[in-house]
């Protein structure tokens, strides 16, 4: 069985290059990038002081934009660009040809912006978050924190959520501005939240992960890492994967704050990952570029540079896009474009489940750990490799997933 285990890691770990399928080379470090899959365009900023556009599939240059400061990482949405820079502004331009559109002069540095609902929101290191017209720049408001903000915001369900150098945690009324609730932690707040299911995720230079209600800023939990977090935290299923200055990139599930894997990058990261079919992507401070299995913290994939990944990956579904502080923009490709079902048949079956249909127990057997969800997706086990029995009177009628990450199998309770 181990050397099914072999092979079945094998398989994986063919499906990345190491190579990257291009590479553009700028005179700064790189901010992280945006995509616009419609036209095959990415853009990114340098601290040369430019905004690119590349072909994301080749790599040739499209357009670049000249300002006279160093450059935040761009966001992108229906045709438009929207950026922070040192000179104290914040700029939209015409992504198609790179004309500005507006700017907008706060009274101190921004930081990287977030759309929603027609408006653009940003912090700043005069203390203040202000929400713009994406049309004109016309302020519609603007919040005042105790410190400085460096979070990019997040904005879902008609809320805002923001972080500030003041250790406070904010949900702000998007289209007004006013305070609906805050959350104390014991250290400043760089990054940017994420929300899934009415539950907010933020991460504290505390060394804490939170999980707060969204709508009423109640507690749920928190999962304290081995060093302060100044990586956003990424969402899939139901995972949350996040890096740490401990040199560990963690794996930690939404619903109660318990700890899955952990797993070595080497160095500090700030970088947020993201996640492409099975694999949980980070960039580290160690010069690297890393790919893990997301269900168990196996290391599939390294790419090293010439200086640190400070930028968070981003991905097409194809192809993962990351850039480096050595200058260049890196694009790898997903082998062969198989997904995780397209290519499952040419792997051996490394688990066993039965009977099938089930009612009040199932016996699983594995050799490298299983989960198994209900049909709309929400987790009901996490089993370690081994032959175990699981009792199953509570659970509803239906059908049931269970995987390894590359076989899947139905079952049906009745």
């Amino acid at each position: 069985m181990e050397k099914l285990l072999l092979l079945n890691l094998l398989f994986i770990s063919i499906l990345f290059s190491e190579e990257p399928l291009w590479k553009y080379k700028t005179d700064g470090a790189l901010t992280s990038a945006s995509l616009d899959s419609s036209t095959s365009s990415l853009f990114f900023g340098s601290k040369d002081c430019n905004i690119y556009s590349v072909n994301s599939v080749t790599g040739e240059l499209r357009n670049k934009y000249a300002v006279s400061g160093e450059l935040g990482a761009p966001f992108y949405k229906d045709h438009c660009l929207y950026f922070p820079a040192s000179d104290n502004t914040f700029r939209c331009i015409n992504s198609l040809d790179f004309t500005l559109k507006w700017i907008f002069n706060p009274r101190g540095r921004p930081h990287e912006g977030f759309i929603y609902d027609n408006n653009v929101y940003f912090g700043c290191q005069d203390t203040y978050v202000y929400a713009l017209n994406v049309l004109d720049a016309n302020k519609k408001w603007e919040f005042m924190t105790g410190k400085a903000v460096f979070a990019r915001p997040y904005a879902a369900n008609g809320y805002l959520f923001i972080g500030s150098e003041d250790c406070n945690f904010y949900a702000l009324d998007a289209p007004r501005g006013s305070m609906i609730w805050s959350f104390k932690t014991e250290g400043g707040i760089y990054t940017s939240a994420a929300v899934k299911e009415r539950i907010v995720y933020f991460t504290s230079s505390d060394s804490y992960l939170y999980a707060l209600n969204s709508i009423s800023g109640s507690f749920y939990w928190k999962y304290k890492a081995g060093d302060q977090i100044l990586s956003s935290p990424c969402i899939h299923e139901d995972f949350l994967y996040l890096g740490c200055h401990d040199s560990n990139i963690y794996s930690i599930n939404k619903n109660d704050g318990t700890l899955l894997w952990k797993s070595s990058i080497g160095a500090e990261t700030i970088s947020q990952p993201c996640v492409l079919k099975s694999t949980v992507y980070i960039g580290s401070r160690d010069n690297c570029f890393y790919g893990f299995y997301s269900y168990t913290g196996k290391e599939i994939f390294k790419f090293q540079s010439g200086n640190w990944f400070d930028a968070s990956p981003c991905t097409d579904g194809m192809h993962v896009f990351i850039g480096s502080k050595d200058t260049y923009m890196y694009a790898f490709q997903h082998e062969n474009g198989f997904s995780d079902n397209s290519f499952s048949s040419y792997l051996p079956s490394v688990f066993s489940v039965y009977p099938n249909p089930f009612r009040d127990h199932l016996v699983v057997k594995s050799v490298n750990g299983l989960r198994i969800h209900d049909i709309a997706g929400h987790l009901k086990a996490i089993l370690p490799k081994g032959e175990i029995r699981i009792v199953t009177d509570s659970w509803k009628k239906g059908v049931y997933i269970v995987t390894n990450g590359i076989n899947s199998k139905r079952m049906v309770k009745y």
